[in-house]
């Protein structure tokens, strides 16, 4: 028992700040501060909580390189495609059949849910720090004689249920640790469901949002928000994310329509009015799935994705079309980059002048070299992602710098109609759908007056694949698990890392494998998206012939190629 009090203690209330390059290693650091001592003045305060954003930061968006679990749900999505073994990507995430998740201490890429758990937690432990301090020791935040107690009492609320937030959309389980526990209760901390963490992650913003709607202030030094988050915006901000976190959150259609989706149109009617972007500066903050994937050949688009732009086009590369690449799909949606074979330099990609010049997202490449066929040819693609903030922190300077969107207005506006057209007022939701992406950005025909609650739902389900694409955390992959649509053996959350459990002398478990599919955590894969509308997951496939291009190649590598470097291939 005591040994699970002092690891506890430390991964959930004993961290004050987390070390980036430390994050997957779950040691237990003598030397942290424990509130008492740490917080002595209200700079200290507002360190901790800075700190705690910083981990929050790490847990989702990642400032960590490679260690991020972005991609992998990406992958269960049938989002995100490779061959590319390194951190899992392709074993744990895109492989098929889907494996079981080997959660395990010998598993080298276990960061996949180490990284997430301990920042999370961390960020959780911050946000205790703060509160305890505030409420439970009267810490009055005064800075150059200004009262920025209820500020920072907002901030930490809001950062534990961002926080709790991730945590229920993720794990299966995780702990709810209370600001004021002690000794003892934390020795008792039992886990909580997925439910039960969510439940609490939306008391923690709503904390925020009170706080926030009766007082005024600016919250700065926490993250770099493009726009300056008033007490106001911050209201907005708790609306929005807390409608994400319960749309995000089911496991099933019993789940997903068992929503009170009447509170959820309400939270985002009262949501954001405009995108929450983050201004990166490639330093101290990057995101880095969104970097990545300027790089054409690492993380391409997976064919699931350009099919649903051209339903011609097939689910599975190479669709019987054997030592030849596929032609370009062709699509009325103008976010679908027309093919073109000119050749540029630097891993820019075939098509990325014209997405530059065209604002379209999705752009063709003939060049298949990176990928190993023996890992399976119905993973290729010839589609990489080339939308204008990936370009920028891509191909732009300084490098990895740039906006970084993680909550689009399109995915509030998307929720909204979604919410509306669950609740019956489908006139509102077709409304809504025209005034957006659909429209405005995709140049597509607006959803007749008429039109079905099926179809209006099916054109919100496009949205968001399309519109929202690498920007809000895991949204495929939650939109497919929610609609009961992931490959059958796909892991339905994450299981609690291995290393924790070994510590707190938990037996070990899992999820996942196509050999235990429709069991409690694994997709049945009864209702799968690809085997729908005369599709079948299980092929009939063809290799194809790669182009016979080399990475290497100095001339394909252009001015600067040490910025690769960082890019592992195994």
């Amino acid at each position: 028992m005591f040994t699970r009090y002092r690891l506890t203690l430390v991964t959930l209330l004993g961290a004050v700040l987390l070390i980036a390059g430390c994050a997957d290693l779950d040691i237990e650091n003598l030397n942290a501060p424990d509130a008492e001592r740490a917080i002595t003045d209200a700079s200290d305060l507002q360190s901790v909580l800075a700190g705690g954003y910083t981990s929050w930061w790490n847990g989702s968006y990642s400032n960590t390189p490679q260690s991020v679990p972005q991609p992998h749900l990406d992958g269960w999505a049938d989002a995100m495609t490779t061959t590319n073994a390194f951190r899992g990507f392709w074993n744990v995430a895109v492989d098929e059949p889907r494996a079981e998740f080997p959660n395990t201490l010998s598993f080298g890429d276990l960061s996949i849910v180490s990284n997430p758990w301990s920042n999370l937690n961390a960020a959780i432990s911050s946000a205790n720090d703060v509160i305890f301090q505030i409420e439970f020791n009267d810490f009055a935040v005064v800075i150059d004689g200004t009262d920025e107690t209820q500020e920072s009492l907002a901030a930490a609320y809001f950062l534990r249920g961002l926080a709790y937030g991730h945590l229920a959309n993720y794990f299966n389980q995780a702990f709810i640790v209370g600001a004021d526990f002690g000794e003892e209760e934390i020795a008792a901390l039992e886990f909580s469901d997925y439910e039960a963490v969510l439940a609490q992650a939306r008391a923690d913003i709503g904390q925020a949002r009170a706080i926030a709607e009766v007082n005024a202030f600016t919250m700065e030094n926490y993250l770099p928000f493009s726009v300056p988050v008033t007490n106001g915006r911050l209201v907005e901000m708790a609306n929005s994310f807390e409608a994400r976190f319960i749309v995000s959150n089911p496991r099933t259609p019993a789940e997903n329509d068992a929503i009170n989706w009447s509170e959820v149109r309400n939270l985002a009617a009262n949501g954001i009015q405009e995108s929450v972007v983050m201004q990166l500066d490639g330093s101290s903050w990057f995101n880095n799935y969104q970097y990545i994937s300027g790089l054409f050949w690492y993380w391409r688009v997976d064919n699931r994705i350009i099919n649903m732009m051209d339903d011609t086009y097939p689910v599975k590369y190479p669709a019987n079309r054997a030592g030849e690449a596929l032609a370009p799909a062709v699509s009325d949606d103008q976010r679908l980059c027309p093919g073109t074979t000119e050749d540029l330099t630097f891993f820019q990609g075939d098509g990325l002048e014209e997405a530059r010049e065209l604002g379209c997202y999705f752009a063709y490449e003939t060049d298949q070299s990176f990928f190993r066929e023996d890992r399976g040819p119905t993973l290729q693609s010839n589609y990489f992602y080339a939308r204008d903030f990936v370009d920028q922190q891509w191909n732009q300077t300084p490098f990895a710098a740039g906006p970084g969107p993680i909550f689009l207005l399109d995915e509030n506006i998307l929720m909204e109609a979604e919410a509306a057209a669950r609740t019956g007022d489908v006139p509102a939701a077709v409304g809504l759908v025209n005034s957006g992406s659909r429209v405005t950005i995709g140049g597509l025909e607006p959803l007749d007056e008429g039109a079905s609650q099926a179809e209006v739902l099916n054109a919100i389900y496009y949205e968001r694949d399309i519109e929202l694409y690498r920007t809000g955390m895991g949204l495929p992959y939650y939109d497919l698990r929610r609609r009961g649509q992931l490959q059958a053996g796909t892991p339905l959350h994450l299981p609690v890392p291995a290393t924790e459990l070994q510590t707190i002398g938990e037996a070990l478990y899992t999820f996942g494998g196509v050999g235990n599919a429709g069991q409690p955590g694994t997709a049945s894969g009864d209702n799968a998206w690809c085997d729908q509308g005369g599709l079948s997951c299980d092929g009939p496939f063809t290799a194809p012939l790669n182009s016979g291009l080399v990475l290497q190649d100095a001339a394909r590598l252009g001015p600067n190629p040490s910025r690769i470097s960082t890019m592992p291939i195994r």
